[in-house]
């Protein structure tokens, strides 16, 4: 499919948990449908190309070019004849949310993924349990950012007429965990805004999607300055992994130490 709009490009970064070769940083590219797509570039791209050329994370949008394709069955972006991508920095505010650390409260909504040949090991009520302590969890996402922030900043569940307690599960009988990740979000995505009615990053501030663990390599990854996370299986409901990741979305990046980025072990960020 040709690439027939601009997109927000965000950093995201990949936590790889014990298998250190799994842990690395990459570009997507999001539509205003809220889908995203990888952009294949190396580390010294997003480095020199990216960062050093003063670009953030969500607050730049891929340069429209003849030939951009979107490869949905991988969700990649491929640019024509082996260019790479051009950015341009965002000045129209109004047209995008970006996010930034704030207090009051936030919703939150929690998704489990299931396509047809894969499931997860926990159901709706006790990811809700996890996330924000539905049924007594003292500790999880909602009450250790409350206790961070001396309640100063919340995390609430999403509901509404078709969603309570901030957790709903999406089935995907025509995906499949081979597919990979990034397909199964896009694919969920697809599906809860015909539940919606309306792209969830329209709706909710940040969405945590739950995926087989088949369909992913590391433990989680993260949209900095964005409002999705994704999670393989149970590290969802792990409150390390969940203040982790959701930091990432307030735009916080890991404290580092030494140059090795998770050596600081004094915050959740950080590890």
């Amino acid at each position: 499919t040709k690439l027939a709009e601009s997109c927000v490009v965000y950093e995201v970064l990949v936590n790889g948990g014990a298998n250190k070769a799994n842990e690395h940083d990459y570009l997507a590219c999001e539509l205003l449908n809220g889908r995203s797509f990888k952009l294949s570039v190396t580390k010294s791209f997003i480095e020199n190309k990216f960062k050093k050329r003063g670009f953030q994370s969500g607050k730049a949008s891929l340069k429209l070019q003849d030939g951009i394709m979107i490869d949905n069955r991988r969700g990649k972006i491929r640019m024509p004849n082996g260019k790479k991508p051009g950015f341009k920095k965002i000045f129209n505010k109004a047209k995008r949310k970006h996010r930034k650390l704030l207090t009051g409260n936030k919703s939150v909504l929690a998704v489990r993924v299931i396509p047809s040949d894969g499931g997860l090991s926990y159901d709706d009520a006790a990811l809700s349990d996890s996330v924000f302590g539905t049924s007594g969890d003292p500790v999880n996402l909602s009450s250790q950012y409350a206790a961070c922030s001396r309640n100063q900043l919340e995390f609430q569940p999403f509901s509404n007429s078709v969603i309570s307690d901030g957790v709903v599960t999406v089935t995907l009988p025509s995906s499949s965990v081979s597919s990979g990740d990034y397909v199964l979000v896009n694919d969920a995505i697809t599906k809860l805004t015909t539940l919606l009615g309306s792209s969830p990053n329209n709706l909710v501030d940040y969405v945590m999607f739950c995926v087989p663990s088949s369909s992913m390599s590391g433990i989680a990854y993260a949209y900095l300055n964005g409002w999705r996370s994704v999670y393989n299986d149970n590290w969802c409901r792990y409150v390390s992994a969940q203040m982790h990741e959701i930091g990432h979305n307030l735009n916080l990046h890991h404290a580092g130490e030494n140059g090795a980025q998770y050596a600081d072990q004094s915050g959740m960020v950080s590890t």
